[in-house]
């Protein structure tokens, strides 16, 4: 589930075995497993970069990464941040 006021990701750990048996959820076994993993967007990454002496090259996708001759489409999202260490 992902909560867009607070930009996390939260899941929730459960195991299925092989005769379908399912082992309970971590919060019904008294266990607490959540994973949250806090998304950040692409200016929040750059920020943190440009205040930890870095420049931003470029914003690349994954077919973009080793063919620089591929045509970027609008719609692609970006998944790679280049960077340059400033002086």
């Amino acid at each position: 589930m992902f909560d867009a006021a607070t930009s996390t990701y939260r899941s929730k750990n459960m195991h299925i075995l092989l005769e379908g048996k399912i082992i309970k959820p971590a919060e019904e076994s008294g266990y607490h497993a959540d994973e949250v993993i806090r998304c950040y967007g692409a200016r929040e990454i750059e920020l943190l970069a440009e205040r930890s002496g870095f420049k931003v090259k470029a914003h690349l996708t994954r077919k973009q990464i080793g063919n620089p001759d591929y045509v970027l489409e609008e719609s692609e999202p970006r998944r790679m941040i280049v960077l340059e260490k400033t002086e």
